[in-house]
């Protein structure tokens, strides 16, 4: 159909690096004319720890950056408070904390709501600032007995709307979580993308002079100590997930490594959805990564569909003849940067064929459909581990979520 032939097409446009340019150039035009200075808008929530962590470096892009901070409070979205997100979160910063040399993290625990609504309470009323907001954060997730809980024991009824109100403007700019840094009609998702931020104020002629925050966040800038003895590593990824296509592709550089590929079905297909806006976030943002680490990305075609069972069963029958890295390469590459329809029979027959497989073997697997049931299996042990999303990573006893834990993977 002429509609599925043209959006690979458009989203080759939307991600594209020229129009990424057109975008900053048009914004700094107008940012010259009517605002001058650099303006950033962090959007904190205290029911994300991430928050606070970002919150401790803010002070330094302040310092060295010709940037304005504003800073908006806003409640718990995009799932941050529910358990298995709460908990993976705490225990993600804590090993960011050390990574970065932040305040002592280690002691952290999930505060009570009392202790939530005390927080909430002192950085809604009063002045804001910076140096108040890591006060009270460390408060909250490391000294919570510092919080007077008994004279905030729940938001005053004005200060609730105004958290709703923040919350509701975060989303309606197009943004679906806390943590994140705004500028100049991009997003900036907490440590993790800092330095993408501060490389472009950089660009821009806004750096006061170096410092960290400008390689900050970036593992594959950082030197890999790999352990004498080859390791394993099961991973678990979807061919829906372009960060699941960003990390596959790394680690198929990386040397002496046994990945153990276990492909899930796509979140929408396990009931999670998935709202616009988190789509096109995602799609931005993973084609920011993909083009910083020189990853063909762009021309997408969706594999949504009876192709995402046939890619599994593919991948599950080509392991069986020994390539199973090449196989779900060929399918993820052609996928996130080819057009590749893998709705489309005649597609997967080239690949088969290209891989020196038999199509009709090929077939009887597709038929089988003995790969789409181990998918389903690999998804139980994935949330026996605690994790829902892709890519995940697990390393003897340690496990791992998103492509951003890369260095951790690779040096643990």
């Amino acid at each position: 159909m002429p509609t599925n032939f043209a959006k690979p097409w458009i989203a080759a446009l939307l991600t594209s690096r020229w129009l990424l340019q057109l975008k900053r150039f048009s914004y700094e035009c107008y940012r010259k004319v009517f605002v001058r200075r650099h303006p950033v808008t962090f959007y904190y929530s205290c029911y994300d720890p991430y928050s606070h962590l970002t919150a401790q470096v803010l002070a330094e892009l302040v310092m060295f950056f010709d940037v304005k901070l504003k800073i908006i409070i806003v409640g718990a979205i995009n799932q941050i408070d529910e358990p298995a997100h709460i908990n993976y979160a705490l225990r993600d910063c804590q090993q960011l904390s050390k990574r970065y040399q932040l305040s002592d993290f280690s002691n952290s625990a999930i505060p009570s709501q009392a202790a939530f609504n005390a927080a909430n309470n002192l950085l809604l009323s009063g002045e804001l600032t910076l140096e108040r907001l890591i006060a009270v954060g460390q408060q909250l997730w490391c000294q919570p007995e510092l919080l007077n809980m008994k004279q905030h024991p729940a938001l005053t009824s004005h200060l609730a709307q105004k958290l709703k109100k923040n919350t509701a403007k975060v989303l309606a700019k197009g943004h679906f979580q806390s943590a994140v840094l705004h500028y100049g009609r991009e997003w900036y998702w907490g440590l993790d993308r800092l330095s993408f931020l501060t490389q472009r104020l950089k660009e821009l002629g806004a750096c006061k002079m170096d410092n960290r925050l400008l390689n900050f966040d970036r593992p594959s800038s950082q030197s890999i100590d790999y352990p004498q003895e080859p390791k394993s590593i099961d991973v678990y990824l979807s061919f829906r997930s372009p960060y699941s296509y960003i990390a596959l592709c790394r680690l198929a550089k990386q040397p002496d490594i046994a990945i153990n590929l276990k492909p899930v079905l796509p979140m929408v297909m396990r009931g999670m959805e998935l709202s616009k806006t988190k789509k096109m976030c995602i799609l931005l943002d993973a084609a920011r990564v993909a083009h910083a680490s020189d990853i063909p990305f762009g021309k997408i075609c969706d594999p949504l569909g009876k192709g995402i069972h046939d890619c599994i069963n593919l991948f599950y029958f080509a392991n069986t003849q020994g390539k199973s890295l090449e196989m779900i390469t060929e399918l993820m590459t052609g996928i996130w940067s080819q057009g590749l329809d893998v709705n489309d029979r005649n597609s997967l027959q080239s690949i088969v064929e290209r891989l020196d497989l038999d199509w009709q073997q090929a077939l009887d697997a597709m038929r089988a459909n003995h790969g789409v049931h181990q998918a389903h299996v690999n998804s139980d042990d994935l949330a026996k581990l605690g994790l829902w999303g892709v890519p995940s990573f697990k390393v003897g006893q340690m496990t791992y979520w998103g492509q951003d834990r890369l260095y951790d993977v690779l040096s643990s």
